[in-house]
């Protein structure tokens, strides 16, 4: 059975630069970046880059069709999710999805990680139209406030992480928990 990981922070906080070193590190193990996905798409599909480049969260009907067709092409047994779910609604939604697909979600990873530090990333990488204090401060209060309930939806299986530690320090925390059942 495929495993799933999900990798959840704040923008800035590092969630992409941690998949990429855990990637690198693990030929079995693939990544989708969810944010850049979108950013992909946008760029050719304005209704969804005047939310993607204003910091506001996609809608439902958006993502779903998104993350439908990220996870019906799934290819390696170990898959680690960046920047989803980010609502109630897209939880619900996940979960019925990956049980339709007989997969399974083994952790959630929350990378934490102080607010000007992550700020001061975005404003630095100017990846795009969307890396600026505004958009960087709406996503922010977006994440705070449904961080709660994404805490409590997968309360028994999420793993806080201190972002403010080296990459690869993180990456072996990380790859601790997902290989710990194939040491046994």
């Amino acid at each position: 059975m495929k495993k799933i990981f999900l990798l959840l922070g704040m923008s800035g906080s590092g969630k992409t630069t941690i998949s990429k070193a855990l990637i690198l590190r693990n030929s079995n193990m693939e990544h989708y970046s969810i944010g850049n996905k979108f950013r992909e798409i946008a760029t050719e599909d304005k209704a969804l880059a005047k939310y993607v480049f204003n910091g506001k969260r996609v809608p439902l009907e958006m993502s779903k069709r998104v993350m439908k067709s990220i996870v019906e092409n799934f290819k390696k047994d170990i898959i680690l999710i960046d920047g989803y779910p980010r609502d109630k609604e897209q939880m619900e939604f996940f979960s019925e999805l990956i049980a339709k697909n007989n997969l399974l979600l083994q952790n959630v990873f929350e990378v934490k990680i102080d607010n000007e530090i992550a700020k001061k990333r975005v404003l630095d990488r100017s990846r795009g139209k969307d890396d600026n204090v505004k958009v960087f401060e709406s996503r922010l209060k977006d994440y705070t406030s449904q961080m709660k309930d994404i805490r409590l939806y997968f309360k028994d299986i999420v793993i806080e992480i201190e972002g403010n530690n080296e990459t690869l320090e993180i990456v072996q925390l990380i790859e601790n928990v997902i290989f710990r059942e194939e040491v046994l």
